[in-house]
């Protein structure tokens, strides 16, 4: 699997729908935290501690796909 679609899954799948709207308006509109904050209606620090967890969901999905691979490649 690509590292985009991986990513995208992992976006769609893992993330609450707060996260994933952060994530999206962070990396895919380029907003500042302060934007964002501003356009939902959320403290700059609440829109940090979702970015900071949906990253951690993040990488834990990739860290199980890599378990998966590499079991099904043994």
């Amino acid at each position: 699997m690509q590292m985009r679609s991986l990513l995208k899954e992992g976006v769609r799948c893992c993330l609450t729908p707060r996260q994933r709207q952060v994530v999206e308006l962070y990396y895919y509109e380029c907003l500042t935290m302060t934007e964002i904050a501003r356009r939902l209606g959320l403290n700059p620090s609440t829109v940090s501690r979702h970015l900071k967890s949906a990253r951690g969901r993040l990488l834990h999905f990739a860290r199980q796909i890599e378990l998966v691979e590499r079991i099904h490649h043994s």
